[in-house]
Parts: structure tokens; C-alpha cells; sequence
């Protein structure tokens, strides 16, 4: 990780950004391939966990989001729904 939290933060936003337009494009696909591609670099970001266990969510892959929301609560995430 970047020694400077501000640098982290704003990388993991700006990453969360290109995967948010994937999503509200309806190309979940390639937003899913992108949160972990995220997840990849940044292990520890639960937002990304939330993000990821939504498009599991909408696929119907109930197993898969249930584990990426879990992994969210560990890293001090509440789940929105």
C-alpha cells in the first residue's frame, strides 16, 4: 500500500469509480471483473467487498454475495440494502 493514507484512499475511489460506471451501465460483468481486479491490489477494501457482493446479489449468486458481505462485516463494514 502507499505509505500516505490520502494516496490509498483516493486510488481505491478512483478505482471504485470505473467500477461503479461498469455497474450503472448494466456491463456487471465487467464491473464484477473490475471489483476484483480492486480487490487484487486492495484486499482490505471492504467498500469494495459491499460493491462485489451486490452484483453476486443481482446474478443470483446468493452463496458468493454471502460470502463478500461477510468478508465486508469483517473489515468493520455495514452492509447497506
Amino acid at each position: 500500500y502507499p505509505t500516505d493514507r490520502k494516496i490509498y484512499v483516493m486510488s481505491i475511489m478512483n478505482l471504485l469509480e470505473t467500477g461503479s460506471a461498469y455497474e450503472a451501465s448494466g456491463q456487471f460483468a465487467s464491473a464484477e471483473g473490475f471489483y476484483n481486479y480492486i480487490l487484487s491490489i486492495f484486499p482490505d477494501s471492504g467498500w469494495t467487498w459491499v460493491k462485489l457482493g451486490k452484483i453476486y446479489f443481482r446474478e443470483g449468486r446468493h452463496d458468493d454475495a454471502a460470502k463478500a458481505f461477510d468478508k465486508a462485516r469483517q473489515l468493520g463494514y455495514v452492509i447497506p440494502m
